[in-house]
């Protein structure tokens, strides 16, 4: 806009503008142009422009050159282009994050699952034991254990003469008072 102090040179014309002369003054170089100059500048066009410089600009008004309009469509491009993919960006987090939220989610649940199948493990091993207690009882019903005798020792497994007389006599006893048929072993434990 005209008004200025100093004289620039016109960026059509090269020539100085002066200030009595209409000119307008690039918002992003701060660059001048001559009105006559300059063809898409209306009268009218003039006349905002000028009004908004003196109200400081609080319209909003803007006028560009050439060279910084031809360099906004380039750097409006490059935003537009930089703004689809920080929308695509913004896309795959929003999805990662609820993908995230799901499978958090299921790492819950596998969790509780797991600390079940724990209980269940504990549980079985429990019901296990007891079973494997009661098979052994079972196995030892018909077992006749002897207290008092010798037991052999060492690696050498024979019994003295009197030991083989205690545990035949014994044995002979047993099988009149039990069944033979039901009985599995006979241990001797102890000593005489």
């Amino acid at each position: 806009m005209s008004g200025r102090k100093k004289d620039y040179p016109c960026i059509r014309c090269s020539t100085h503008i002066t200030k009595n002369e209409k000119s307008v003054e690039c918002s992003l170089c701060n660059n001048w142009v001559h009105l006559n100059c300059e063809p898409e500048i209306t009268e009218d066009v003039f006349k905002s422009l000028w009004t908004a410089k003196k109200a400081n600009n609080k319209t909003g008004l803007h006028w560009t050159c050439f060279s910084c309009t031809a360099y906004a469509a380039k750097f409006n491009a490059s935003i537009l282009e930089l703004n689809i993919r920080l929308t695509k960006v913004e896309s795959k987090c929003d999805s990662n994050t609820t993908n995230i939220e799901l499978l958090t989610k299921d790492v819950e649940i596998l969790q509780k699952k797991v600390s079940e199948k724990q209980d269940d493990v504990a549980s079985q091993e429990t019901v296990n034991s007891i079973y494997s207690e009661i098979r052994d009882r079972e196995n030892r019903k018909n077992n006749i254990a002897i207290h008092g005798a010798a037991e052999p020792s060492g690696d050498n497994r024979s019994f003295t003469d009197l030991e083989l007389s205690i545990y035949n006599r014994s044995s002979n006893w047993i099988s009149e008072v039990v069944d033979a048929s039901h009985t599995q072993t006979i241990d001797m434990y102890g000593q005489f």
